[in-house]
């Protein structure tokens, strides 16, 4: 795509049209006299034309500024700028707006080109460096007589020893089609000449706009370029960059007029004219790599070009989650008369060039030519409508502010006559609509040069995005055959995401089970209340005797290591004493919670083979039907068990063995068993100590199912301090969880989900909420930034702090955890940092870790990862992966959850990858409602969707093809589904639908789905 590349050589269509082809008599009929040429301006001149300006930046311009060191008199340069604005005609035009059939541009015949001159050079340099600026700001404010020719302004300001400094401004139309920078380049080139003696225009043809207006309108009827733009903004994305790097301490993006006011550091460029944001330039040189560069395109049969632009967009592809995505590519005409090729040219062509990392070229060899390819395509089509695939650069607010243009075949650097500037070039050119990017990558002959706007890009950020590119640079320069699925992150970053925010702190857990610390603990408060139902109490020992007894009569009925026991109890003196019963007999224990559906514990029970269930009678009614093994019954067992030693059974329990199995629930429509050890469990416990139990005094409250993990905490963390589980009375309403609460706190702690905490803050008083605990944490489900800020606000200084936790069932209940000190700048409160032994890293598919601000999955390691599913190995190893950064044999969990880092090292949840969600603090996998509902004969197809009106309040909502063209009875949908799933799995609405909406690509298209009542 540039002129040393055959395949630009290709005429340009109506590269023959004729002057004035193109107009219309009523157009010609208004020409002025010395019109030379006349053409519809293009679509793209035509829309800048209309365009608002952005807030601060008060013309419409485009303005760059060249320094050349040469004795150059006044003369030698008019005679050098009247040469180059004669040998193009767009330099000669100006603007009807006002045309019969819409914008014209006009050319004329002779223009004198306006330049003035200054001499600075008496002046001390403060004040020179004041007067160049106040200038150049002064040139951006000054808008253009579009009726009077030429549509550019130079100026020639002289300064001490025989340097000369160079600003042009063009009007941004004109920048569409031509180099700000390459015509300051050709001007110096003309001063060299002059200075020499030599003709100024080196005997260079004329360059014409007109074959580009005239191929641009007959584009216009080009289907198969509609077609190719309309596919590539189906298949693709718009690059933007990353939303954190342009978010500011307050979590809003900047307006860019108030960027434009901040303070430029070293090394940036400052306010820049017309206040525009301030800009930081970067070079990233590689002539020490264009051996090996030269050899890559020579492998891949493509020019040099076509690997630079290669390397920028795997940078690009590292900044984003998606896969697909498109960004803007300017580069020159591919049509330029003989002996014209060397000129500023009069074209330059943007276009929206669609990039997919292959997963067929994993090397670098296979990914030039893929992008090569993409050039042909993207190239063929460059003057037909682009439709919704023309996004680069668009938007409103700080949000333009997010694209990034690729700038190839231009001379970026210094202009080549002798004596110019070894680094003569500013940051003040906005050519070819980029003010409106953050990013602008311009490719030289022996560097990259990088221009990023600090509203989108700050100077620390620029920094690392440069060094990724040299990574890039020089994994390509290494070899064809080199891997380029890699990322290629600054090393500074690589450590940050993957050890200083990824990597918990050290401890020394021994061989610590929670079974030995609970006998330790009864050992040394033997009398001291454990256990608290109401006004029933067990102290310490007795809670160690009882579960002594169950112990044995586990192992005699043939508990073991590794055997499972099932659990189904309500909130009774029972319950801790049989969970820890069953542990001290080497088993884990198997929640069965009596609220659950009789299917689904059936399910559970015939999936596990457990062999035996601890309950009391009143259940046995229910259960007796689901299990066919042996049942301990402990009110009317209770004398068998009674009778079994109270002293430990002397089983030894270990790290690796199985605490217990939870079952979560599952895509195909079958929920899974997650199998968790003791090792994870007691490391997680202990972490809880110092987090949460030693915030305060008196306890935990239990009010949660058994079957969810989020209340193991509560249940046996407070036992390990010597302090009381209380066990609040079951059933009770949502609507009385504050006054149960209220009536025995204080608490240490209370670990909850979010919608509780919500409840607590309308059920509960100020004073009630100050003195319930030490520290309330919210975890299981998205955590509203607004709910934590109300619950300061209630609990006011000295109150009962407030703390979020993460981690999926799989990781062993949580993960990583933080006090919130302060009001969060997300909408959902940011996760905390690993806990002690585990690992939390944000990473691509393929396992890379991705930059900072970039959305990608969260997979966890450390001490906490669970064994696996019972019996399902195929998805045990889809989900548990080798973990590439921890020690051999070390696995990772791959959650689904979407995260980004920011750059003060906090986690930002974004969501779900896959099609779960959190109802209530519990995981729901919607398509296990969909196969559920399909089972039912009424139903001939359905999608169920959690909508989320206000964040944190999820809604499950059943869209449903009636079989038989009626609409669907939602309550007998509602009892079928409540048959066999929990109550929090049962949508709240069900709407008819004649069919479900797809997608392009077969997709389930949800926004076509018709609002819930």
């Amino acid at each position: 795509m540039t002129l040393s590349d055959p395949m630009a050589r290709t005429p340009e269509p109506g590269a023959d049209a004729e002057p004035f082809a193109l107009l219309g008599r009523a157009d010609r009929a208004r020409l002025p006299a010395d019109t030379v040429d006349a053409y519809p301006l293009g679509r793209e001149q035509a829309a800048l034309l209309a365009e608002p300006p952005l807030p601060g930046d008060r013309a419409q311009v485009a303005a760059r500024r060249l320094t050349l060191r040469a004795p150059l008199s006044a003369g030698e340069f008019a005679a050098a700028a009247e040469t180059v604005v004669q040998a193009h005609e767009i330099l000669r035009t100006s603007i009807d707006p006002a045309g019969a059939s819409g914008p014209l541009l006009r050319v004329h015949g002779q223009v004198r080109p306006p330049l003035e001159l200054h001499d600075h050079r008496a002046l001390d340099p403060g004040t020179r460096r004041t007067r160049l600026a106040a200038l150049a700001d002064a040139e951006c404010g000054k808008p253009f007589d579009l009726d009077a020719p030429p549509l550019l302004r130079l100026h020639a300001v002289r300064e001490p020893d025989v340097t000369w400094v160079l600003l042009l401004t063009l009007h941004r139309a004109l920048a569409t089609v031509i180099s700000a920078d390459a015509v300051l380049t050709e001007l110096a080139d003309a001063c060299a000449r002059a200075r020499g003696g030599a003709d100024p225009a080196g005997h260079r043809p004329v360059v014409r706009h007109a074959p580009c207006a005239a191929a641009e309108r007959g584009s216009l009827l080009d289907r198969a370029g509609r077609a190719h733009w309309r596919r590539t903004a189906e298949r693709t994305s718009p690059f933007v960059l990353p939303r954190a790097w342009r978010e500011t301490d307050g979590g809003q993006e900047p307006e860019p007029a108030a960027a434009a006011t901040e303070a430029a550091g070293d090394g940036a460029r400052g306010a820049e004219p017309g206040g525009a944001s301030p800009v930081t330039e970067l070079t990233v040189p590689f002539g020490d790599l264009r051996d090996g560069l030269t050899a890559l395109a020579g492998a891949a049969q493509v020019p040099l070009d076509t690997v630079l632009l290669t390397a920028h967009l795997k940078v690009l592809g590292t900044l984003t989650a998606d896969r697909s995505f498109r960004s803007d590519v300017v580069a020159r005409a591919d049509w330029a008369p003989d002996g014209a090729q060397d000129t500023c040219e009069a074209r330059l062509h943007r276009v929206a060039l669609p990039f997919a990392s292959p997963d067929t070229a994993p090397d670098w060899r296979g990914l030039v030519t893929h992008v090569r390819e993409e050039e042909r395509r993207t190239w063929l089509h460059r003057h037909a409508p682009r439709g919704a695939a023309q996004d680069g650069g668009a938007g409103s607010g700080a949000e333009r502010f997010a694209a990034v243009v690729y700038e190839t075949g231009r001379r970026t650097d210094s202009a080549h006559g002798p004596g110019t500037a070894e680094d003569p070039l500013s940051a003040w050119d906005f050519a070819v609509r980029t003010e409106g990017y953050g990013l602008r990558v311009l490719a030289g002959e022996d560097h990259l040069r990088l221009r990023a706007a600090a509203v989108a890009v700050p100077r620390d950020r620029a920094e690392r995005l440069a060094r990724m590119y040299r990574a890039v640079l020089e994994a390509m320069a290494a070899g064809p055959d080199g891997d380029a699925l890699r990322a290629h992150l600054d090393p500074d970053e690589r450590e940050l995401v993957l050890g200083t925010w990824s990597v918990g702190p050290s401890a020394d857990r021994g061989t610590a089970t929670v079974v030995g610390l609970l006998q330790e603990r009864a050992a040394a408060v033997p009398d001291a209340v454990a256990v608290r139902v109401g006004e029933q109490t067990l102290t310490f020992r007795e809670l160690d005797e009882r579960s002594n007894r169950i112990a044995h009569h586990l192992a005699a009925l043939g508990a073991g290591t590794d055997t499972l026991v099932g659990v189904s109890l309500h909130r009774t003196a029972h319950l801790l004493p049989a969970l820890i019963g069953v542990w001290k007999a080497g088993a884990g224990y198997l929640p069965l919670d009596p609220a659950l559906p009789a299917e689904r514990i059936r399910g559970m029970l015939d999936d596990t083979g457990c062999p035996l269930v601890i309950s009391t009678e009143d259940h046995r009614a229910a259960l007796g039907p689901l299990h066919r093994g042996t049942f301990v019954m402990l009110d009317t067992d209770h004398e068998a068990v009674a009778a079994r030693p109270a002293a430990p059974t002397g089983i030894r329990v270990d790290p690796a063995h199985l605490a217990y199995v939870i079952y979560t629930s599952g895509s195909t429509g079958a929920p899974k068993g997650v199998m968790i050890q003791h090792g994870g469990l007691a490391n997680y416990l202990l972490w809880t100590l110092d987090a949460y139990v030693a915030q305060g005094s008196g306890g935990a409250p239990v009010f949660s199912s058994i079957s969810f993990d989020l209340g193991i905490p509560n249940l046996f963390a407070p036992l390990l301090a010597g302090r009381p589980v209380h066990l609040l009375p079951e059933p009770f309403e949502p609507a009385d969880l504050g006054r149960h609460l209220a009536e025995g706190a204080p608490y240490s702690f209370i670990k909850m989900t979010p919608g509780h905490l919500d409840l607590l803050t309308h059920q509960l008083t100020g004073d009630q909420i100050r003195d319930l605990a030490g520290i309330v944490i919210a975890a299981g489900d998205s955590f509203p930034a607004t709910l934590a800020e109300r619950w300061h606000t209630l609990a006011g200084p000295g109150g009962t702090r407030v703390a979020t936790e993460y981690g999926p069932t799989e990781i062993t209940i949580g993960n990583s955890g933080q006090q919130i000190l302060g009001t969060p700048t997300t909408e959902l409160v940011p996760l905390g940092a690993p806990i002690p032994n585990t690992t939390m890293y944000v990473l691509t598919d393929r396992l890379e870790p991705v930059p900072v601000g970039v959305p990608g999955e969260i997979f966890i390691g450390g001490a906490g990862v669970a064994r696996g599913y019972l019996g399902r190995p195929e998805l045990t190893d889809e989900r548990f992966v080798p973990d590439p950064y921890g020690p051999a044999g070390a696995r990772l969990y791959r959650t689904g959850d979407l995260a980004r880092w920011l750059p003060d090292g906090t986690l930002d949840f974004l969501g779900r990858i896959d099609n779960q969600v959190k109802i209530r603090g519990y995981r729901v996998e919607l398509g296990e409602i969909e196969a559920r509902l399909r089972l039912h004969p009424d139903v001939q197809d359905t999608v169920v969707v959690a909508r989320e009106p206000s964040p944190g309040a999820v809604r499950l909502v059943a869209y449903v093809v009636p079989a038989a063209r009626k609409a669907p009875d939602g309550s007998v949908l509602r009892a079928h589904l409540a048959d066999a799933l929990p109550d929090y799995m049962v949508p709240a609405g069900f709407v008819g639908v004649d069919r479900i909406p797809l997608t392009a690509n077969g997709k389930v298209d949800t926004r076509a789905l018709p609002p819930a009542p």
